[in-house]
């Protein structure tokens, strides 16, 4: 079975998408599948493509026709974007056998086929109902990298020692030094800021570098994220596909919002009561949020519930059940 992946990422975007369809590549391709990508994005996501065997990297945006060539003959086509128009969903679903549309907030009518939105506040969007669509909602359905395949066990220490800081691949706000900043001069504990793949802005990380209550962690890996979620006793974190990586490892975190598709996956961790949402990084009080919600987290039982929460919802093999629904439907598809 041919499956294309187009997506979109990289500097100034973040690196959400990418990671999101890497998970569903790795299990399509383990299930005997031969997908490939085309991505729209820049140099800076090369690394993540080192174990992928095929990917086309050009701006589709604007090279429709070059897409179309990549598509024919193509099995299966799965689509996360926040760029495309619903016209051109329309035309790539006529060329293939199954569309899948990844979505976060209802954002287009989508065409026949299957739409996924893993988040966990899906089932609140008020998706058309269509006899040919299969929608899948909900956070059992959330793709996560393969080093996040279970939930893991954790112990829930008395007090926070240390802190990871995490705005994903690309911090374009440069709410991390502020962060810093604000819990070095009010709580007693280790900072350990990932600097990610897209970072920019790193000028401030010289005042920081004799500073023994700082760590930088550079262009971690999964395995490298996983074991610092696990080393750290809560997390501050924009408000994207890290989420569900800290809810599979049981990390308390506070929830950052950079992006206007963030705030409802962030409002929805909160009402769950597994993260401690302080709004937007832009706010007059956004700091003052983030102050409130650390001390909030500083009850021991409040951490050790919403760690218990976390892995309710998140339990790693979204991208498993998603795989089996793409090859029951598509094999549903040639019988008919």
């Amino acid at each position: 079975m041919k499956i294309a992946i187009r997506t979109e990422g990289g500097k100034g975007i973040g690196f959400g998408h990418i990671m999101r369809c890497l998970s569903l590549y790795y299990e399509l391709e383990k299930r005997g599948a031969k997908p490939f990508f085309i991505v729209n994005s820049d140099e800076s996501v090369l690394g993540q493509f080192k174990n992928v065997i095929k990917h086309f990297t050009f701006d589709w945006q604007n090279a429709y026709e070059r897409t179309s060539e990549l598509v024919k003959g193509i099995d299966v086509l799965v689509i996360d974007s926040y760029k495309m128009k619903a016209e051109e969903y329309i035309g790539l679903s006529k060329m293939v056998k199954l569309l899948v549309c990844l979505d976060d907030f209802n954002r287009i009518n989508y065409p026949s086929g299957i739409v996924l939105n893993g988040s966990v506040c899906a089932r609140k969007f008020s998706y058309p109902e269509k006899e040919d669509i299969i929608y899948l909602l909900g956070s059992e359905y959330a793709f996560l990298r393969r080093e996040f395949c279970k939930p893991y066990d954790r112990i829930i220490k008395k007090d926070i020692n240390n802190v990871l800081i995490t705005f994903g691949g690309d911090d374009a706000n440069n709410s991390t030094p502020r962060i810093m900043e604000l819990l070095l001069n009010n709580f007693d504990c280790t900072l350990n800021v990932v600097i990610g793949w897209g970072f920019i802005n790193t000028d401030y990380m010289d005042e920081y570098k004799n500073n023994k209550k700082v760590r930088f962690i550079f262009k971690p890996g999964a395995e490298a994220m996983r074991d610092l979620m696990l080393s750290c006793d809560i997390a501050i974190s924009a408000g994207g596909q890290t989420t569900f990586e800290l809810a599979v490892t049981g990390t308390p975190a506070i929830g950052i919002c950079v992006a206007d598709n963030q705030e409802m996956n962030l409002k929805g961790w909160s009402e769950v009561g597994f993260m401690k949402y302080a709004g937007w990084y832009n706010d007059s009080r956004f700091l003052e949020n983030v102050k409130n919600c650390f001390d909030e987290l500083r009850s021991q039982q409040i951490r050790k519930e919403a760690s218990e929460i976390g892995k309710k919802y998140v339990d790693g093999i979204g991208s498993s059940r998603v795989a089996t629904q793409i090859l029951e439907k598509f094999d549903k598809t040639t019988c008919n």
